[in-house]
Parts: C-alpha cells; structure tokens; sequence
C-alpha cells in the first residue's frame, strides 16, 4: 500500500465514529433532584430559593422530582411533595454545547413556544440545570436503575 491508501481505512474508521457522536446523548436518561447537593447549598440559599426550599422540605416530607430525556426527542417530569405529584410532558431538541453545558430547547404539551434550558454537568452522573424552573438552579443526579 502507497502512503495514501494505507491512511484511507483510518479516515473511513475516523469518519464513521464521528458520525456518530451526539453531544446531547449524554443528557439521555432519568435525572432526579440530588437532595443532599441541594441541602449543601442551604447556606447559599440567597440565590437560589428554590434549592433551599426543596432541600429543606426534604427534610421533613416525601419529596419525589424526576426528568426523563427520552433518546427520541420528548421528555416526562415528575415534581412533588407526598402524594401531591404534577407531571409534565413535552419534546426537546439539542441546541449547541457551550464546554460541559448542553443547551436544550423544551416544549411542553400543548405550549406554542419553546424555552431554553441547559445541563451543566459535573461529572457524567450529576448536572445543575438551569432554565427548568425559571431561572433557578436545581442539582440533578442520574437516576440508577433497580
């Protein structure tokens, strides 16, 4: 082989991995609110009265909040306390990646406009979304499977 066909399958294998690759597909699964982030962040409740209060509500009372991004392009939320659950629904689609944040764009059933929302992510396990609840920040963990 030449020096230009031996490289040719290396291209062919480099070409085809990127193809692949999807930035938002790291966002793909079951997020649910990381409590004890949320309760490390009390003290810095001044900006972010939303995480001290589910932080602190958590102390007392059942607390369940879950996002599903769903590999086909829609999302389920769940957020309550106790038996007093709302569910949403709706579809997204990525946006760009700024570093380790990915920029969605959210619809909810029903809803004519779409809203930004990003995922910052900490590791490959947690997240601090933004955009969700306004402009709160709330700290996610991945959601392992039983």
């Amino acid at each position: 082989m030449t020096a230009p066909h031996c490289c040719l399958p290396l291209v062919i294998v480099a070409a085809a991995l990127l193809a692949g690759c999807n930035p938002a597909a790291k966002a793909i699964g079951t997020w649910e609110v990381d409590v004890d982030r949320a309760r490390a962040a009390i003290p810095a409740a001044g900006e972010s009265p939303l995480t001290s209060l589910l932080a602190n509500a958590a102390l007392f009372v059942p607390m369940k909040g879950e996002l599903a991004i769903k590999a086909d392009g829609t999302w389920t939320s769940e957020v309550g306390l106790a038996a007093n659950l709302q569910s949403q629904s709706g579809t997204w689609r990525f946006l760009k990646a700024e570093g380790s944040t990915l920029v969605l764009m959210a619809k909810r059933a029903a809803a004519e406009e779409e809203s930004e929302f990003k995922l910052q992510f900490v590791d490959d396990d947690h997240v601090d979304a933004s955009g969700i609840l306004g402009n709160q920040g709330l700290p996610l963990k991945r959601k392992k499977e039983a």
